[in-house]
């Protein structure tokens, strides 16, 4: 079959260009989806990592008011204890004994810390505790303020905060009572617990005790939060130690963030990768469906080009034939129009005239035929040539006059010579026209009158043929141009049993870019028209 290379040639190479484009696509699609996702994460990781920081700052700052509270109930205690008269009269009889029972006794009914009394002087008169007595006088943390003060310092081994809370009396400083609020390891922990985070506290530029598993960052100036491998760290300087930098430091743990963002990922990823596929399904569904119907396409264009070059080589063939046949037939025709103009008259005679007019409609019907095959191939193409009407229709007259005479018909013609010339195929009109003659005169009875008109009608110009024949009787006129209309009844050659004339004469009209018309005219007779855009 022929076409089948070419069109497997160029399937294949359409398969490979649809390949191609789902690569693309997929390509395309993944790049998109990448990016969404980049964006999309960037996003809920910067939401995720501000609620991080928010949380760990709300820690540090609870952890913060916690310790302030604790400091200062540590300093209303302490004045309390200065200023208790027991305390006054021992300090100022300088009674170690008693300032010892005094403060055993307070420390009873407070949480347990160092209590110490020291004289005007500085010197260390009594304690709390052996443990007490021993801190101080290890720490050698130096004489007592005459004002109430608080430092920060390290007693045994444990953060404190340090209070001196001058005990006067009368307007006489008598000495001082030395406290401290530990605010190390216990607080720590105890506060470590109830928030459920790791705290720290650091001492300028060392951490002194953490809950953390391994030790945290250090706090920087201008920076109040840090991040380690497990933990968002927010720090706050504590503001009950003025003169000491000591801050305070909560960590949120990163876990739940990373686990979020394993969720979300694998959320998306899940949703992409799902997403992905049913792009690349329905793309390649797409491509795969195109694919088949070019394919189909391009098997049909093969055929109808194979059709094509059949009808063209049966057009050729016909042409061919028409030729063969119309030669002899023309000769038949001269012969006999020769032997019939040398008789006088008789029957031999009028048969002559008789063969004549049968080969001028064979002649007439072979071009039809040809004429037919090439409108319903679409081939008759209009030449553009500059046309007089007038002797357009002379011509057409100077060929139908024999046979209008021999059936002793009226020829007429009715055509203003100032009608403008015309573009259009002078051949294919004249066709047309001689068609409409020939009809017209084998339809006419003998004695009868055929017209043939050119004039202007609403702006077109309108050519055609009129007789005073029986009219369109046999069928509608509005089918007279119909191609299915015509039906070879016999093997005759007879005017009017083919239609080919005037499906003919409606195609050359298309190709000059008009139509025709049939009517039956009121006072008898048909009249065909064949109107064009003058």
């Amino acid at each position: 079959m022929r076409g089948t290379p070419a069109t497997s040639e160029r399937s294949g190479l359409t398969l490979k260009h649809s390949l191609r484009l789902l690569i693309v696509v997929a390509l395309a699609v993944a790049a998109a989806f990448s990016i969404v996702l980049g964006l999309s994460w960037r996003h809920e990781a910067a939401r995720l990592e501000e609620r991080q920081q928010e949380s760990s700052l709300r820690s540090a700052e609870i952890a913060r008011v916690l310790l302030n509270r604790r400091i200062e109930r540590g300093h209303l205690l302490i004045q309390a204890l200065a200023e208790s008269r027991t305390l006054q009269e021992s300090l100022a009889a300088l009674s170690a004994s008693r300032l010892e029972r005094v403060l055993r006794e307070f420390n009873k009914n407070t949480k347990p810390t160092h209590i110490a009394v020291l004289d005007a002087s500085g010197e260390l008169l009594a304690a709390s505790s052996p443990l007490a007595w021993l801190a101080f006088e290890r720490e050698h943390l130096g004489p007592g303020s005459t004002d109430a003060h608080t430092r920060a310092g390290v007693v045994a081994g444990d953060l404190s905060a340090i209070i001196d809370q001058p005990v006067m009396a009368s307007g006489r400083r008598l000495g001082t009572v030395r406290a401290t609020v530990q605010i190390g390891r216990i607080f720590l922990s105890e506060t470590s617990d109830d928030l459920n985070v790791p705290l720290a506290l650091l001492d300028r530029d060392r951490v002194v005790h953490h809950s953390f598993p391994e030790e945290p960052p250090l706090a920087r100036p201008g920076y109040p939060r840090r991040r380690s491998a497990d933990f968002d760290i927010a720090y706050l300087r504590v503001e009950a130690f003025p003169q000491d930098e000591i801050w305070i430091a909560a960590g949120e743990s990163r876990a739940p963030l990373r686990t979020a963002q394993h969720r979300f990922l694998s959320l998306v990823a899940t949703l992409g990768i799902g997403g992905l596929l049913l792009v690349l399904l329905s793309v390649g569904s797409f491509l795969l469906v195109g694919h088949r119907r070019e394919r189909r396409l391009v098997s049909q264009r093969d055929a109808a080009i194979d059709r094509s070059r059949g009808l063209s080589d049966r057009l050729d063939h016909l042409a061919a034939v028409v030729h063969d046949i119309k030669a002899p037939v023309a000769g038949i025709q001269l012969r006999c129009e020769g032997l019939a103009e040398d008789m006088n008259g008789g029957d031999t005679r009028s048969a002559l005239f008789q063969v004549v007019e049968t080969c001028e409609k064979l002649s007439l019907y072979l071009v039809n035929v040809l004429t037919a095959a090439q409108a319903e191939e679409g081939t008759i193409k209009a030449r553009r040539d500059v046309i007089l009407v007038p002797g357009l229709l002379e011509e057409v007259v100077e060929h139908a006059t024999a046979l209008a005479e021999r059936k002793g018909i009226h020829l007429l013609v009715s055509a203003n010579s100032s009608l403008a010339p015309m573009s259009g195929d002078a051949g294919l009109l004249e066709r047309a026209l001689i068609n409409l003659a020939v009809n017209a005169i084998s339809a006419t009875p003998e004695g009868g009158e055929v017209e043939l008109f050119a004039e202007i009608m609403e702006g077109d110009l309108v050519m055609g043929v009129r007789d005073s024949g029986p009219g369109f009787t046999v069928f509608d006129p509005k089918e007279a141009f119909s191609r299915s209309r015509v039906i070879v009844k016999d093997a005759s050659i007879k005017a009017g049993s083919t239609g080919l004339g005037l499906f003919i004469v409606a195609r050359i009209a298309e190709a000059h870019g008009g139509y025709c018309q049939a009517i039956n005219r009121d006072s008898g007779g048909g009249e065909v028209r064949i109107v064009l855009p003058h």
